[in-house]
């Protein structure tokens, strides 16, 4: 989206995308001030893109009854002959999915993170071939195992030896398995 606005940081253009984006046809736009067209959440106003040109993105989350929508945006600062700010143009895209999903997949590693340090558990996942692409947990631990030890490793390899191999072949060729326990490095898993 591209918003023009003067040094009162009322509306002067307003794209199509802007429309789409604020649910605020142009018409409706033009000449008010963008922090009653598009409300920032809490205290929050759009009087800092007035200050310096925002070349680095930033994410300003929108004051939308029964929703949320978060924007990224930039903003390039028009000035006069002596320096001064005579407007600004914003510029920006919507990135609530985008967001939340990180949001959310930050909450899942703090929850994994809690689960294997806190639960006597080995978490491992191998390739198709049976090379470590990820191995840790409190029963690692337990056993004098530190994390990651095995990435880049074959299982087949490492543990050639044990009888369980097969169980695991079978899964890797997609066939179902569930092994009860299994005995490795002195321990029964």
């Amino acid at each position: 989206m591209v918003i023009d606005l003067d040094d009162g940081l009322r509306v002067l253009g307003w794209n199509q995308r802007a429309e789409q984006v604020f649910r605020v046809a142009e018409p409706e736009a033009l000449g008010r001030g963008l922090d009653d067209v598009a409300p920032l959440v809490g205290d929050a106003t759009w009087t800092g893109v007035l200050a310096a040109d925002g070349t680095t993105p930033s994410v300003q989350a929108l004051a939308r009854p029964g929703e949320q929508l978060l924007l990224e945006t930039w903003s390039q600062v028009t000035r006069d002959a002596e320096g001064h700010p005579v407007g600004a143009t914003i510029y920006g895209h919507d990135v609530t999915a985008r967001v939340l999903a990180e949001r959310r997949a930050a909450l899942e590693v703090k929850l994994f993170n809690a689960i294997i340090n806190n639960v006597d558990i080995s978490v491992w996942a191998i390739d198709r071939h049976g090379i470590f692409l990820y191995q840790d947990g409190k029963a690692g631990l337990d056993v004098g195992l530190k994390p990651h030890a095995f990435v880049g490793q074959s299982v087949f390899e490492l543990f050639r030896d044990s009888p369980d191999l097969e169980s695991l072949r079978e899964a890797l060729a997609g066939e179902p398995r569930f092994v009860k326990d299994a005995e490795t490095l002195g321990e029964q898993w």
